[in-house]
């Protein structure tokens, strides 16, 4: 058995330890929520496994994994609601917000806290990734101890 499928199947009450998604994220987003001016990252997908720390890849012309925050709770409403309650802390501007909700009726707004920006970035290939996310990936636990072990004064 192969080291990665082993930590791939180190599960713990059917969920797994240190569980985390990486997302792509545009640079200035990406920025925003690491300074703490952003405090929600907007989605029109929900994730179908639970998790609390989401990794944080800044898309071209960055193209590193910058940083990561604690996810608190995950909103689902429609764009409109979702507006009114997190536009203050978005990070966004409302033609940008709508215009990416355009014939959806339902928005997903991540409530986001702690952030981290790592003292050094790392390349997608670092942790076996081959192509940036459209959206998100799940993270195993060997990919997150790659990341552990390379930003060790960050964490």
């Amino acid at each position: 058995m192969s080291e990665r499928r082993k930590y791939a199947t180190r599960i713990k009450g059917g969920i797994m330890e240190d569980f985390a998604c990486l997302f792509s994220i545009y640079p200035k987003y990406a920025y925003k929520i690491l300074s703490g001016e952003k405090k929600f990252e907007y989605r029109k997908k929900f994730p179908t496994l639970p998790f609390h720390r989401l990794i944080i890849y800044a898309t071209v012309p960055v193209a590193r994994i910058i940083g990561e925050v604690h996810v608190n709770k995950i909103l689902q409403d429609t764009p409109s609601k979702i507006w009114i309650e997190t536009n203050k802390h978005g990070g966004i501007e409302k033609e940008t917000f709508f215009s990416y909700f355009e014939n959806r009726s339902l928005a997903y707004a991540y409530s986001l806290s702690n952030p981290i920006l790592y003292k050094e970035q790392l390349s997608l290939s670092k942790i076996g990734v081959i192509n940036a996310p459209q959206s998100f990936v799940y993270l195993d636990q060997f990919q997150l101890d790659i990341i552990n072990e390379a930003i060790p004064n960050s964490v």
